[in-house]
Parts: C-alpha cells; sequence; structure tokens
C-alpha cells in the first residue's frame, strides 16, 4: 500500500500514526505475523481500500483517506502495544506538540527561503535548542526536514503534472537546477 503521506497528514497533529514508517527503529517490524490480533482488523480495511480504488464511486477519494486513516490508527494500536513503543509515542506527542507550529510552518511554506531562526522563533526557542529538540524528536534535522518535504513536493509534481524540471524544482523550494538534479 503507497500512499502520499499528504493524505493523512491534514493539521499536522496524524503525524504520531506514520512516525514508526519514518524513523526505522531496530525494533520495527515492516511485517505483521498472521498471528497477530490486528490482523482481523486489517484485512477487510485493506479489501475495502482496494474495492474503493478500483470502483473509483462518487465520493472515492474520502472514503479511502477515512479508510486510511482507520488501517493507520488499527496499526498505531498494534505498535503501542509492542513493548517500549507506547511510552516511545508519549514522549514523542509531547514534543511535537511544542513544535507543531514550526513544523507547520516547515510544511506551508516549504518553497520559501526558511532560516532556522525564523522556525524556532514560531515555538520561541533559540535556534540551537529547537535545533537539537527537533532532531531528536523527529530522527532528522531541520534542513533534512525541508529537503525531505520539497522533494516530496516534487516528486509529486513530475508524475502528476507537465511541468518543466525547472518549473517543479522552482515550484518546490529549489532556487538552483543543478542543485535539485543532485539532490533528487
Amino acid at each position: 500500500l503507497v500512499f502520499d503521506s499528504e493524505l493523512v497528514l491534514s493539521d499536522g497533529e496524524d503525524y504520531a500514526l506514520i512516525r514508526a514508517f519514518y524513523e526505522w527503529k531496530k525494533d520495527f517490524k515492516h511485517r505483521i505475523p498472521a498471528s497477530s490480533a490486528i490482523v482481523t482488523d486489517i484485512v477487510p480495511l485493506l479489501l475495502e481500500l482496494e474495492t474503493e480504488w478500483t470502483q473509483k464511486q462518487v465520493g472515492y477519494c474520502m472514503v479511502i483517506r477515512a479508510l486510511l486513516l482507520k488501517l493507520l490508527a488499527v496499526l498505531y494500536r498494534g505498535f503501542e502495544q509492542t513493548n517500549g513503543y507506547a511510552q516511545s509515542i508519549r514522549r514523542f506527542q509531547s514534543g511535537y506538540v511544542r513544535l507543531a507550529p514550526a513544523i507547520a510552518l516547515m510544511e506551508s511554506s516549504f518553497r520559501e527561503p526558511l532560516t532556522l531562526e525564523e522556525i524556532a522563533q514560531t515555538v520561541h526557542m533559540n535556534r540551537n535548542y529547537f535545533s537539537t529538540l527537533f532532531t531528536q524528536l523527529m530522527g532528522c534535522t531541520v534542513s533534512d526536514y525541508l529537503m525531505r518535504r520539497r522533494l516530496r513536493n516534487a516528486a509529486f509534481l513530475l508524475v502528476s503534472t507537465d511541468l518543466s524540471v525547472i518549473s517543479v524544482a522552482m515550484d518546490s523550494g529549489f532556487r538552483n537546477v543543478s542543485y535539485f538534479n543532485r539532490t533528487f
């Protein structure tokens, strides 16, 4: 199942649902054993997602988003029961609440040249403390996060529009096409 994370990240608070997929911790498993209790909840959701996708009836996008959120919530519950993961999630959520305005700024203004100072000011922190906290919480630096966001937008535009590479690069926040090409 492949989907654009923006489909579920409507207000930033849903990030906890997909956090495990971004962190790649050593105890995270990409496979769910058939004996797992959540399999009985997941299989019908996957079948319904497939039906909605293939039939494409009126409103199918909203139904797919709702089913995907439910699927992620079921997975989230399963991960929460994993040894030590629940505590990690709670730590993440409390830290994420503190950083949410900064993350929202990066999500809405990724096309603009943002400085660490500007981003840190949105959460009333100095840039060094913010940078350290962000890296610990998100598992990547602020600049890496922005780069990933810009690349995600570029990939989406490349497959969904007929825009030129130059236009895609500029619309995704890159000011230099050769840098965009190397990074992409």
